[in-house]
């Protein structure tokens, strides 16, 4: 039935929200971005970049960039969007 198709789309949908939701209040956002123990913010002529070892080893595994500057950041919107999500050129979140 209709129904029974619906759920199946907003089960998914409702948690992949709520994990969305749960990596901002586990640190993902640039209030937080101080308190990082192995990485930093780091803003250069081309954007703003999450770096340290392991983000920046997972990017260059991701998108076999060598040595990359880290992850590229969101640089619009609001104050809830910019800086706190991951660029939508590199990534589709």
């Amino acid at each position: 039935s209709i129904h029974d198709k619906l759920r199946l789309f907003i089960f998914p949908v409702k948690h992949t929200i709520a994990i969305h939701e749960m990596t901002h209040v586990f640190g993902f956002s640039q209030l937080l971005y101080q308190f990082f123990k192995t990485g930093s913010m780091k803003t250069y002529d081309r954007g703003s970049y999450i770096t340290g070892p392991y983000i920046n080893a997972e990017v260059e595994r991701q998108y076999g960039c060598p040595n990359p500057p880290g992850m590229l950041l969101e640089g619009r919107g609001g104050s809830g969007t910019a800086l706190s999500h991951w660029s939508r050129k590199a990534a589709l979140n």
